[in-house]
This record gives C-alpha cells, structure tokens and sequence, in this order.
C-alpha cells in the first residue's frame, strides 16, 4: 500500500481538511465528514458529484510541477474558503496525493487569514496535523512571495511581542526576514519542517481548532 495515497483525510482546521483524490471520489466520506465544499487542485481528477449532489466546487487546475504557477490561484481559494466559513461549512482541499499542491493552498489561506504566519509557520503548523505534507520547493518560492505581498499590503504583519520583557527574562529571537525566493538558494530547503515523504505514514484524524483571534 502507498503510504501516501492510503493517507486518511486530515483536518488542518475545524473547518479545512487536507485529502487526496481518493477522499474527494468517496461520497460516503464526504458526507460523513460533512463536507460542504470542494476545492479540486488537480489537472486530472474529476469532479464526480458536481451535478448530482450538492457540493461547492472550486476547480483550480494545477500539476505539481517546477513550472507551475499556483501564484493566482491563492487569493480565489482564500475567498471560496472564507465564504463556506461565513455557511459554517467544511472544506476538503484536495490535489492528487494530499501533499504538495492541496497544501501550498492551505498554507496560503493560513498566511492570509491568520496575520500572524510566516510560510514555515504555516508548513510547521500544516505537518503537524499531516506528516506528509511537504509543498515542492517551486510553491513554496511562490508562498515566500505572496507573504512578502501581504506584508507589503499591510496585511501579513511579522510576529511581534509587543509586551516588555520581565526583569532577567530571555527574549525571543526576532523573526525572520522576507527572503527573496530562489530555487537555487531556498531558504526551506534546509529547514527541519521541509522534509522529504517518509517511508511508512500512520495519521491520526484529529481536529485542531485554531483561534483566529489570538
């Protein structure tokens, strides 16, 4: 069995699950889960309930390739996923294998509506749920610079601790800097959270609900 084929959906948020293309074929699934709308990043999978039942398509064309622009697709994704919020409904977001493509659109979304996430927070907070996880390095070039965009906006502010230290308390490191992206000199390619897709996967369907107001 491929491990990251037979990889089980994976709730990033309360609201927002990270599958394959298996998941988004199984209506049984869906409907267990509760799951209201879909957003397909795949070139090739079909959206086999679109007209028989009464699901919420996004369809954003993509492979997972070094030549793949996934840039444009950030800002439809971010406002598909925040209007099924406002119908307090549930997103599955789906490529091919649940790793690269479905996730580089989660970490958008996270980078975006968190105002607070860098693009290795976003990875770090992505993997933790789902250990597959791992965005080539082309998206996450494309990450990097739809952070620095919304930094630039106003709208991706570095975390800060606004908050005077204690007498003799260690402080944390400032955060890091907007990076140009380079393939050749990335900056996650080194990083413990970027890692390559382990032999064996046994992930745990867990809900982590995050607080958006903190």
């Amino acid at each position: 069995m491929n491990p990251v084929t037979s990889t089980r959906m994976t709730p990033s948020l309360f609201f927002l699950i990270i599958g394959n293309a298996r998941d988004a074929q199984n209506l049984e699934l869906l409907r267990r889960v509760g799951i209201t709308h879909i957003i397909n990043v795949t070139e090739t999978v079909p959206l086999p309930f679109k007209r028989s039942v009464p699901f919420i398509y996004l369809h954003l064309p993509a492979s997972d390739t070094t030549n793949q622009d996934l840039r444009p697709s950030f800002d439809r994704a971010v406002q598909f996923i925040d209007e099924a919020r406002k119908r307090n409904g549930i997103v599955l977001v789906h490529c091919q294998a649940g790793v690269s493509r479905s996730v580089a659109i989660v970490m958008a979304y996270l980078i975006h509506s968190t105002k607070k996430y860098t693009v290795l927070n976003a990875l770090e907070f992505v993997q933790n749920q789902r250990p597959v996880a791992g965005p080539n390095l082309h998206f996450m070039g494309q990450l990097q610079r739809y952070y620095n965009e919304l930094h630039n906006r106003g709208l991706a502010p570095f975390p800060q601790n606004t908050a005077s230290p204690a007498p003799g308390a260690a402080t944390a490191p400032p955060p890091p800097r907007p990076v140009p992206p380079s393939l050749s000199t990335s900056p996650f390619s080194s990083h413990p959270c970027f890692r390559t897709v382990p032999s064996s996967v046994d992930a745990v369907f867990s809900i982590l609900d995050f607080d958006f107001t903190k």
